[in-house]
């Protein structure tokens, strides 16, 4: 949640300014009311769209995968990724396949990604759908 906060909140703010100045405001007057909806340009919030994913994409590529394996959400509650076998850090590759299995559930519906969010609670080695994939796990540092 924190690694959200991080990335979602300046994501955020350039969404509110590419919106003012890539925006359509159309309104609709019918007898009896007026209705007016502002939407993105497609392209402008296709452009936004793709940049988060790859600002978002580098992010945990690059600090689950190398230097301590924490990003600064993960620094807070002293928290970071080990391989799954050596507890060293897994690589910004491996750091990448974690962050792309998740992404990749979360795509797919949401409900997958909260499962994979939710699946250290029953497995044996606290592990997510993406930490088992990426042969990774969660660890207090």
């Amino acid at each position: 949640m924190l690694d959200g906060l991080v990335i979602g909140v300046p994501f955020f703010i350039i969404q509110i300014i590419v919106s003012s100045h890539f925006s359509h405001v159309h309104t609709v007057t019918t007898a009896t009311s007026v209705t007016t909806t502002e939407t993105t340009s497609g392209a402008a919030a296709a452009v936004l769209y793709l940049s988060f994913l790859a600002v978002s994409g580098l992010y945990f590529t690059l600090f689950n995968g190398r230097g301590r394996g924490q990003t600064p959400g993960n620094r807070a509650p002293r928290i970071g990724v080990r391989d799954v076998n050596t507890g060293e850090t897994i690589g910004a590759r491996r750091g990448f396949v974690r962050w792309l299995v998740r992404t990749l559930l979360y795509i797919a519906f949401v409900l997958p990604g909260i499962v994979n969010d939710l699946f250290p609670l029953w497995d044996a080695r606290r592990q997510t759908l993406a930490d088992k994939a990426a042969r990774s796990v969660m660890i207090r540092v």
